[in-house]
Order: C-alpha cells, then structure tokens, then sequence
C-alpha cells in the first residue's frame, strides 16, 4: 500500500467515524505535529495544549478533508494555525501567577497570614 493509498484509507476510516482510526493518527502523527507545536511554543504544557486543541478541530473537520493535499500538509497546517492562535491570545491575554493570591499554611496546617483579597 503506498503511502497516499494509507492516507485516503485512513481518512475514509476517520470519516466514517472509527475510533481506532483517530488512535493510528494520533499514534503516527502525533509526535511529528508535537515537534511542530513545540517550534512555536517552547513551553511544553502550551504544545501540548496546541495539538490537543488541532486533534480536535480534526476530529470535527474530518468530513470536510478533500484530497487536494496530503494528510500530513493538512495536519501540519491546522497545527501551526492552533499554535499561531495560542500565541495571539497569550499576548492579549498574559497569564498572571496567582501564587500571591493563594492562602499559605504552616506544617501543623494554619494559616499563615491572612489571604490576599482578589
């Protein structure tokens, strides 16, 4: 089976909404588009994050996937658009620590000061 011919099984796998289908992808592929994600976003937990969020949008665009391009271009594409998007909300939208607002507690289990109001 050349590799196109695996693809278009695949995604007619996919497309007919087989579970074990979506679990080859992500076991073939994923690596690969976490090593993309990760060219982007250096922090691991948000490249994690990103191709999570892109198997999802796979998973809901599947029936909409024309063989105009490969499978691989296609999920390359929407993992560098999911990993594009996370680095536009972070810089709208920075993420403040909140270890400043949470209570601290000795070792006997009390409160140390009181909380910071938010």
């Amino acid at each position: 089976m050349v590799s196109s011919d695996r693809d278009a099984a695949l995604v007619a796998a996919l497309k007919s909404g087989d579970s074990a289908a979506f679990e080859t992808l992500l076991r073939e592929q994923g690596p690969r588009l976490l090593r993309l994600a990760r060219q982007f976003l250096p922090n691991e937990e948000d490249a994690r994050d990103a191709v999570q969020d892109a198997m999802i949008s796979v998973h809901r665009a599947i029936g909409n996937f024309e063989a105009t391009s490969s499978l691989s271009t296609w999920l390359h594409r929407i993992v560098v658009n999911t990993a594009l998007m996370k680095l536009r909300t972070k810089k709208r939208h920075p993420e403040e620590d909140i270890e400043p607002y949470l209570p601290q507690f000795s070792k006997d289990g009390h409160q140390r000061e009181p909380s910071t109001p938010w």
